[in-house]
Protein backbone atom coordinates (compact mmCIF):
# COMPACT_ATOMS: atom_id res chain seq x y z
CA UNK A 1 0.00 0.00 0.00
CA UNK A 2 1.52 3.57 -0.78
CA UNK A 3 0.38 6.20 1.91
CA UNK A 4 -0.10 9.48 1.16
CA UNK A 5 1.96 11.68 3.55
CA UNK A 6 1.15 14.91 2.02
CA UNK A 7 -2.18 16.84 0.94
CA UNK A 8 -3.46 20.03 -0.41
CA UNK A 9 -6.98 20.82 -1.75
CA UNK A 10 -7.25 22.72 -5.19
CA UNK A 11 -8.78 25.93 -4.33
CA UNK A 12 -9.78 26.61 -7.88
CA UNK A 13 -10.89 23.07 -8.75
CA UNK A 14 -13.43 21.80 -6.56
CA UNK A 15 -13.19 18.25 -5.10
CA UNK A 16 -9.64 18.11 -6.17
CA UNK A 17 -6.38 17.12 -4.19
CA UNK A 18 -2.80 17.16 -4.49
CA UNK A 19 -1.85 14.15 -2.83
CA UNK A 20 1.74 13.67 -2.08
CA UNK A 21 2.72 9.45 -1.51
CA UNK A 22 4.97 8.12 0.26
CA UNK A 23 7.08 6.34 -2.75
CA UNK A 24 7.53 10.36 -3.86
CA UNK A 25 4.98 10.89 -6.42
CA UNK A 26 2.30 13.76 -6.65
CA UNK A 27 -1.11 12.77 -7.85
CA UNK A 28 -3.73 14.96 -8.78
CA UNK A 29 -6.44 12.71 -7.57
CA UNK A 30 -10.61 13.92 -8.56
CA UNK A 31 -12.90 12.81 -5.29
CA UNK A 32 -15.94 14.04 -6.64
CA UNK A 33 -17.12 10.21 -7.96
CA UNK A 34 -16.71 9.60 -4.11
CA UNK A 35 -18.97 12.31 -3.17
CA UNK A 36 -22.04 9.89 -2.34
CA UNK A 37 -23.61 8.42 0.69
CA UNK A 38 -21.72 9.69 3.90
CA UNK A 39 -18.92 11.32 1.44
CA UNK A 40 -21.81 13.60 0.21
CA UNK A 41 -21.03 16.54 2.95
CA UNK A 42 -17.31 17.04 0.86
CA UNK A 43 -19.15 18.97 -1.73
CA UNK A 44 -19.43 21.67 1.29
CA UNK A 45 -16.64 23.16 0.25
CA UNK A 46 -15.83 24.25 3.74
CA UNK A 47 -15.75 20.55 5.23
CA UNK A 48 -13.67 19.45 1.87
CA UNK A 49 -10.72 22.09 2.75
CA UNK A 50 -10.85 20.71 5.89
CA UNK A 51 -8.50 17.67 4.83
CA UNK A 52 -5.93 16.20 6.82
CA UNK A 53 -3.05 13.48 6.58
CA UNK A 54 -4.50 10.15 8.82
CA UNK A 55 -0.74 9.41 9.92
CA UNK A 56 -2.07 6.41 11.33
CA UNK A 57 -4.17 4.88 8.30
CA UNK A 58 -1.62 6.73 6.11
CA UNK A 59 -4.31 8.42 4.33
CA UNK A 60 -6.33 11.31 4.06
CA UNK A 61 -9.36 12.23 6.47
CA UNK A 62 -11.91 14.54 7.48
CA UNK A 63 -13.88 15.46 10.37
CA UNK A 64 -16.27 12.99 11.36
CA UNK A 65 -13.70 9.93 11.07
CA UNK A 66 -14.26 10.21 6.59
CA UNK A 67 -11.28 8.66 5.17
CA UNK A 68 -10.61 7.36 1.35
CA UNK A 69 -8.63 3.89 0.82
CA UNK A 70 -5.24 5.42 -0.48
CA UNK A 71 -4.77 2.92 -3.07
CA UNK A 72 -7.54 3.74 -4.20
CA UNK A 73 -6.73 7.50 -4.58
CA UNK A 74 -3.05 6.78 -5.69
CA UNK A 75 -4.80 4.73 -8.99
CA UNK A 76 -7.05 7.30 -9.28
CA UNK A 77 -4.58 9.90 -9.21
CA UNK A 78 -3.16 11.41 -12.81
CA UNK A 79 0.49 11.86 -12.01
CA UNK A 80 1.84 15.22 -11.70
CA UNK A 81 4.93 14.27 -14.56
CA UNK A 82 2.01 13.31 -16.55
CA UNK A 83 0.66 16.54 -16.17
CA UNK A 84 3.35 18.38 -16.87
CA UNK A 85 4.15 16.87 -20.15
CA UNK A 86 0.68 17.72 -21.19
CA UNK A 87 1.08 21.37 -19.96
CA UNK A 88 4.59 21.31 -22.03
CA UNK A 89 2.81 20.06 -24.98
CA UNK A 90 -0.12 22.90 -24.27
CA UNK A 91 2.80 25.33 -24.04
CA UNK A 92 4.89 24.97 -27.42
CA UNK A 93 1.51 24.83 -28.99
CA UNK A 94 0.17 28.31 -27.65
CA UNK A 95 3.47 29.54 -28.49
CA UNK A 96 3.41 28.57 -32.07
CA UNK A 97 -0.06 29.83 -32.34
CA UNK A 98 -1.06 33.09 -30.50
CA UNK A 99 -4.24 33.09 -31.13
CA UNK A 100 -4.95 30.29 -28.82
CA UNK A 101 -6.53 31.14 -25.37
CA UNK A 102 -5.68 28.07 -23.44
CA UNK A 103 -5.83 29.20 -19.63
CA UNK A 104 -4.69 25.51 -18.59
CA UNK A 105 -0.86 26.34 -18.43
CA UNK A 106 -0.99 29.01 -15.82
CA UNK A 107 -3.05 26.63 -13.36
CA UNK A 108 -0.79 23.58 -13.70
CA UNK A 109 2.00 25.63 -13.41
CA UNK A 110 0.89 27.20 -9.81
CA UNK A 111 -0.09 24.08 -8.53
CA UNK A 112 3.36 21.91 -9.35
CA UNK A 113 6.02 24.18 -8.07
Amino acid sequence: MCKIVKVKPISSRSGWLLCNFANGEKRFVNIQPFMVGVMENLKNPAIFNDVYIDHIAGTIAWPDNLKLDPAVLYDHGIRIKNIRNLGEMIEQHVNKDRSSSIILVPVIKEQIK
